[in-house]
This record gives C-alpha cells, structure tokens and sequence, in this order.
C-alpha cells in the first residue's frame, strides 16, 4: 500500500475505529481539496469496503451507480442488470454484505445523496441503530459542504446527533509539516510558498519543484486554464449556506485589499453593517475568514476581519483584481513581457488593515489556530506572508536557470521590467 504524507493522526483514528468490537458510524468532512477522499481511500485499500462517491445528479443517477457498486463487491450481477430502484432498497443490500463479514461502507460526497431524496437521513439512522452493537458495520459518511455537515450531520439538531461514533474534521497542512515537500530550500522560499498555496494537498500537489515560483503562479493561477485559477468560486460554489456567491466574494476581495472593519466591508459591498456581519459570519464559520482584535483591546468592540487561508489571501488581493489583464493566453512564460498580469505585491505588507506598524499589533485569532505544534498561527500568517526585507527568489533549489521574468529578451525587445513589488516577494 502505498504511503499518505502526513495524516498518521488521522489513520490511527480510523484504525482504532476498525478494531472496535462494536458497530460504528464515523463522519469525515472538510473543505474542498483538503484531502478527504484520498484518505478514506487509503484506509479502505487493505480492507473489505464499498466505497461510493456521489456527484451532482438526479436520484436515479445515484441509485444507478450505487447499485453498480453493489454489485461489483457483492458479486451479484443482477444489481448491475437490474440497478435498485429506491433508498431503501439500497439500504436493505447493503446490509445483506454484513453477512460476508466486517465491511466498511463509505459514502462520500453525501450531501449530494441527502439532497436527492429527505429520506436518507432516516435510513442511515435506521441502520446504526439496528446493528449498533454489530461489529461487522463499519459505516462512514464524508463530505466537502461545511455547512451541510456541521448544521445536518454534527450539529445538536441534526437527526443523527448522538449516534455518531467518530468525527474527523480534515484541516489542512500546518507550516512545519510542509517541511519534507520543500526539503533542501530556503526558509525564505518555503515561507514563499506558505503564503501563495497554504498547507492545502491538493494546491501543495501541483507546485513544480523544476520551476521557480514564478512560473509556478503563472502556470497553476494565472492563465486562463490554470488549475487554480477558479478555485475561490469553486469553493464557496460548493457550500450549501452561500446564496449570494458575489456578495461573499466581494467581502473577501474587501478584506484582501485591506478594507478589515465592519463599517469599511460593508461599504465595499453595498449592504449596511447588519446584513454584511451576517456574510462575515458564514464566512467565520467555513473557517475562511476570522476576527482579530488589537492586543490592548482584546476583546472589545474594535474587531478587525482577515482571511484565514493563505491562498484565498493571496488570489483576492493579487489575481482578482488582475484576471481581465491575463484573460487571453499569454505568450510562453520565458517570452512573455506583459507585466499588466504580474500584479503588484509591495502592498501586501500591509495586507491585514493598510495601516502602519499592522504586524506587531495583532493577537491571536478568535478563530484558534488548527495549525498543530510548531504551525504558524492564522494571526500571524498574513503579515509573515511578506515580511519586510525579504528577497525576491532566483530559482528553486534544483533549478539553475534563472526566473522567466530575468530571461534575456527577443531580438529588438526591451527588457522587462519587472514591478517593484514582486522585487520584495
């Protein structure tokens, strides 16, 4: 099998859960690109599992695809030929596997099952309680709607309250884990690299370790078909809460230019400072955006607001305003001369208000810090993300070619300047 970086804590959860000598209902869920569905498939490889992940579809899709899956681990041909026609058919199916011995039963994406039909909820509840003292049901449902699962899976007034056996909410890397995907670099390039992709696997993932950084941003962020280049819509696209995707995107854009009061966002996005602390609230409670007071006034009424995931940070405060300039695809990056898409960062200094002196002044977040020991708190990332001083990056470790922003340029060309800003990034 092969190895997972970095989530021991979380499998040794899930193997205790494994080894328990009664049934049990675990939850996993987190963001999106957290990690989620590779974990779950990890554990399960060793094990006798059904594992189902569900998209966006029609009911009918779900049951055809499940029973698919049903077939395939029970052997049983007919579920394929004939695939089931409701809920509580599939339900009845699989608990006819128990028969075969200890099995888990993963059911990922769930949210998108729950919302096809209200009565899933009732028969996963039917479930535990028929076979909760039966050490053959190993029953896992996992998701990336926040929302859905902290209101209608975890929370106090969700149906199955106090049935969960387990729950692991997956948090994304802290700072000092990262440490063996950058081994050999810099500090300066790893804090670099912090401060554009966070501790997020799946951004983590696509960084090219044969390329400088900026290729890396021009690559994965800023062309038209960079992988990341949609991700803060994707994300808040994924939560069943958001309602009004503009509004909360025009409040993060707010916070990442440095408009961190109530009275500033709620100008920014053209509602009054009630309806904007509401947007900032669902956004508190995805974990993205968190309050933080001044460390005199800790606790009091002047409440300053940042985003909490370094990569939003850093996609709303320097690609958003950017992405009409880079909207046609540039030419090869080692040719390109249009600084119009290479935004300027000497202002993210003062990312967390635009004021003087902001770094210091800060505490730790009301939000608590997941980070883990030795992670660099939320309070203290966004001023650390450009720390005065710092240099501009020649290359990655292993790349002796200098950045595409030095290359010498085409015959009759003008060198590029590059803006002054990235000179300090």
């Amino acid at each position: 099998m092969a190895s997972l970086f970095n989530r021991r804590d979380e499998l040794d959860a899930l193997d205790e859960r494994w080894a328990s000598k009664r049934g049990e209902f675990m939850i996993v869920f987190g963001r999106r690109r957290v990690g989620k569905s590779r974990l779950i498939t990890h554990w399960a490889e060793s094990r006798r599992h059904l594992y189902y992940e569900a998209t966006a579809g029609s009911e009918r899709d779900h049951l055809d695809d499940i029973s698919r899956e049903i077939a395939r681990v029970s052997g049983r041909r007919i579920y394929e030929e004939q695939p089931l026609t409701s809920w509580r058919a599939v339900f009845a199916a699989l608990e006819e596997l128990l028969d075969e011995g200890p099995i888990l039963i993963a059911l990922d994406e769930f949210q998108f099952l729950a919302r096809s039909n209200a009565e899933i909820g009732s028969l996963v509840n039917d479930l535990i309680e028929h076979h909760k003292n039966d050490a053959r049901l190993r029953l896992l449902i996992a998701g990336s709607d926040v929302s859905f699962f902290e209101q209608q899976v975890v929370g106090y007034a969700a149906t199955s309250y106090g049935r969960r056996t387990g729950s692991l909410r997956l948090e994304p890397f802290s700072w000092s884990s990262i440490e063996p995907l950058v081994a050999g670099w810099s500090t300066e390039d790893r804090i670099r690299v912090w401060a554009i992709y966070g501790g997020m696997p799946y951004y983590l993932d696509e960084i090219d370790r044969e390329a400088d950084l900026g290729e890396n941003i021009w690559r994965t962020v800023l062309i038209p078909d960079g992988l990341l280049r949609h991700e803060p819509e994707f994300l808040l696209a994924q939560e069943s809460r958001i309602r009004e995707r503009d509004t909360y995107m025009s409040a993060l854009r707010a916070i990442a230019a440095g408009h961190t009061r109530l009275g500033e966002i709620a100008a920014r996005i053209q509602r009054g400072p009630t309806e904007a602390r509401f947007f900032l609230e669902t956004l508190e409670d995805m974990r993205l955006v968190c309050r933080r007071y001044p460390v005199t006034k800790r606790g009091g009424t002047k409440v300053f607001y940042a985003i909490t995931d370094p990569f939003l940070r850093f996609w709303f405060r320097f690609v958003a305003p950017t992405r009409a300039a880079c909207r046609v695809a540039p030419p090869p990056v080692a040719t390109c001369r249009r600084p119009s898409c290479r935004p300027s960062m000497s202002s993210s200094r003062a990312t967390p208000s635009r004021r003087s002196a902001t770094a210091g002044r800060w505490s730790t977040s009301r939000v608590r810090s997941r980070s883990g020991a030795g992670g660099v708190p939320n309070a203290f990332a966004q001023p650390m993300a450009c720390a005065p001083g710092a240099t501009r990056p020649t290359s990655w470790p292993s790349t002796p070619r200098a950045p595409f922003w030095r290359s010498a340029p085409a015959s009759g060309a003008s060198a590029l300047t590059m803006p002054p800003s990235l000179t300090s990034f």
